[in-house]
């Protein structure tokens, strides 16, 4: 018989404490290998994650068993915020990027801004797309994969945002593992194109709420 799963769901207040953002920037390097941000130092990540937890257009969520973090998810109200909200830092990641030799990465980046990663999905070309609430990061820890948690994570969080009155009629993620996809597509996410990342497409996926 399995054991009840007691968890705690939460939006990170504007001031959260180091700690906090530590956790997450822990479970990005072992969980979002695929991110362009976990090419990041620490450091700046954290920098990243702060200017995130401030911002209006972002929501950064974490779910806890006996005040422990297991996972975390972060949303944003557009698309288009991942490039405006993070301009004070972009040539510091450009930097570090360059210093590193992470030229892939670099790559990645530029096609995000010119958005020419999006030739082969109608994301943002169709007028049926308004209001997309992007589920841009999620992770849980490996230990508590496979276990239902991440389902309830985002349908939790969903819930959270809609009683905020944040206005979105669908949320957008994307699947850069076939691992991943099967995780959204289970979850009712609709492929609906691909995006260019080198060096393989990555899914695109979108789920009406």
């Amino acid at each position: 018989m399995k054991k009840k799963f007691k968890y705690k769901i939460y939006e990170l207040k504007k001031k959260e404490n180091k700690k906090s953002l530590k956790v997450i920037i822990n479970l990005i390097k072992k969980e979002n290998t695929h991110a362009i941000l976990s090419c990041l130092s620490k450091k700046l990540i954290y920098e990243y994650l702060t200017i995130a937890n401030l911002s209006e257009k972002m929501f950064l969520f974490v779910i806890k068993k006996q005040n422990q973090t297991i996972g975390y998810a972060l949303y944003v109200k557009n698309k288009k915020y991942l490039l405006t909200e993070f301009k004070k830092i972009k040539f510091k990641i450009i930097k570090y990027l360059l210093l590193k030799a992470k030229f892939i990465s670099i790559i990645n980046i530029l096609l995000a801004v010119t958005k020419l990663d999006l030739l082969f999905t109608n994301y943002f070309k169709n007028d049926k797309y308004e209001n997309v609430l992007n589920l841009n990061l999620l992770a849980i820890k490996n230990e508590y994969q496979s276990m239902g948690i991440g389902k309830l994570f985002i349908e939790k969080t969903i819930q959270i945002l809609s009683k905020r009155r944040v206005k979105f009629k669908y949320v957008s993620c994307e699947a850069p593992t076939k691992r991943v996809l099967k995780f959204y597509t289970k979850n009712k996410f609709k492929i609906i194109g691909k995006k260019i990342r080198i060096p393989k497409l990555m899914s695109v996926l979108i789920k009406k709420i």
